[in-house]
């Protein structure tokens, strides 16, 4: 994909010897593996496949869009398996979803440039970008349950948010790309500034404003909502935000953090989740991703064993509140949480219940 994306930029400087050899050298036998290879994650497969279509495009072999498409492992298959309702990732973690997006996002690009329609692809990265916008916390950081990276925020996937922004302008995306960037003089030696992506397609976005006849278009609007598909909740009210997780889709990249939250207020998130720092480390294996690390209850001094799906039981959106439930967290053992969001306080009510023939002491 790198590879391709550079060559489009200077495509007039090849010979049409040269493009045929790098053809039949490498792209094409490369597409073939990229179609052919199965049994790796979706979020890789949706990589191999997009670049095997960008391909056929580049090279006019519109064989391999195809292919990259259709089929048990096409694009298509994924996306409407892995893909929720309101345009989250199943993998229920920030860091993942926008990986999972990256790829297929610059084949979009190449689809717009090459006059290919890919409309089941469109529709899916358009809801995968705005999602983002709607969870994220007032200072552009977002919630962090499960596999990620510490103190994720629009800036991380700011070239993200310039291909699709210069692919479909609209008002969230725009939104996202005002966060984005540091200014220059701040004297930081990683302040972010942007990079190639804001070379080819960026602006001003310091001096974007969201206001007027941009309300309601996909803006945050201070409101509480939630997401049965995924389990996540977001309580808002002035100056605060709750984010909340209460149950599982999936084991993969999942912690044992059923009922874990993170509170934000007024420029700062105050109780975070600090995710993961490497897969190699033994800080993740025996602590991040254990319950002991974030904001639920541990019975018996175990980690919670179970990954069950979660309910939403009551949602009072103009309460800032819910309650949420799910049952075998530990066997035997159903877990309730119930939180209300105040202008100047979050209260919290966590109730451990065990089931009939479990009433035994822990």
């Amino acid at each position: 994909i790198w590879l391709l994306n550079g060559m489009e930029l200077v495509r007039d400087e090849f010979t049409m010897d040269e493009l045929e050899t790098y053809k039949r050298r490498f792209f094409l036998p490369e597409a073939e593996f990229l179609i052919e290879k199965v049994g790796v994650t979706p979020n890789i497969i949706c990589w191999m496949k997009a670049a095997a279509g960008m391909i056929g495009l580049f090279f006019n072999e519109r064989k391999w869009c195809e292919l990259a498409a259709e089929g048990e492992y096409g694009i298509k298959k994924k996306l409407s398996d892995g893909l929720l309702p309101q345009g989250f990732w199943y993998e229920a973690s920030f860091h993942y979803h926008f990986y999972c997006a990256e790829g297929m996002t610059y084949y979009l690009a190449f689809c717009k440039l090459y006059g290919y329609e890919f409309p089941e692809m469109e529709d899916a990265l358009l809801r995968m970008y705005r999602y983002p916008v709607m969870y994220a916390f007032p200072n552009g950081e977002f919630p962090n349950p499960n596999d990620g990276w510490p103190l994720l925020k629009f800036g991380n996937y700011a070239h993200q948010y310039e291909w699709i922004r210069n692919i479909h302008d609209e008002a969230a995306y725009r939104y996202a790309l005002a966060q984005c960037y540091d200014k220059e003089d701040t004297g930081r030696a990683d302040a972010n500034i942007g990079g190639v992506s804001r070379l080819l397609f960026g602006r001003n976005w310091e001096e974007e404003r969201f206001d007027g006849e941009l309300r309601g278009k996909g803006l945050p609007d201070a409101e509480s909502r939630v997401d049965p598909d995924i389990h996540f909740a977001l309580l808002q009210n002035g100056d605060a935000s709750v984010f909340l997780k209460y149950g599982f889709v999936l084991r993969g990249h999942s912690h044992a953090d059923i009922m874990n939250f993170e509170l934000f207020y007024k420029d700062e998130v105050i109780s975070r989740d600090i995710s993961n720092s490497g897969y190699g480390s033994d800080l993740f294996r025996e602590w991040q991703r254990k319950t002991i690390a974030h904001n639920s209850v541990m019975v018996d001094k175990l980690n919670q064993p179970n990954r069950p799906v979660g309910r939403i039981e009551e949602f009072d959106r103009e309460n800032s509140s819910c309650r949420v439930a799910a049952d075998d967290v530990y066997d035997g053992i159903h877990y309730a949480r119930r939180l209300q969001l105040h202008e100047d306080r979050l209260e919290d009510e966590f109730q451990a219940i065990p089931a009939p023939g479990h009433e035994e002491e822990h």
